[in-house]
Formats: structure tokens, sequence, C-alpha cells
């Protein structure tokens, strides 16, 4: 079985990806479409303020 090797653009964006998770800057069930996206060199700029302002909300108490 022969892996793949990382290209620098995906440790990159790997990395970006990582930090951006720790901050809440990217939500994670989005996060694999948003860096290959990243990738590919095919975000825009509203990409990337959508998803950081749609992840960056507070969460909403849950009822109970």
């Amino acid at each position: 079985m022969t892996s793949k090797r990382e290209t620098p653009a995906e440790a990159l964006a790997r990395r970006i990806g990582d930090r951006m998770l720790q901050e809440k800057l990217l939500h994670p069930e989005r996060a694999d479409n948003f860096l290959s996206k990243f990738v590919l060199g095919k975000l825009k700029e509203s990409d990337w303020r959508i998803e950081i302002e749609t992840s960056a909300k507070p969460e909403k108490p849950r009822k109970k």
C-alpha cells in the first residue's frame, strides 16, 4: 500500500485548519470541505467571512 505524501499546500491547510478549529473559527462538520477548497485555491472572501461569522457565534443554551 502506497501512502500519499502531503503536499506543502495540504500541510499548510491542515495546520491552519487545526488552529482555526482550536479557536472555534471553523465548524468541525464543515472543516473538510472548507480545507479542500482552501488547498485548491477556490475559497472566496465571502467563504472565509461566512465560515468565521457562523462558527464564532456562541451556542444557544439547550432547553431542558
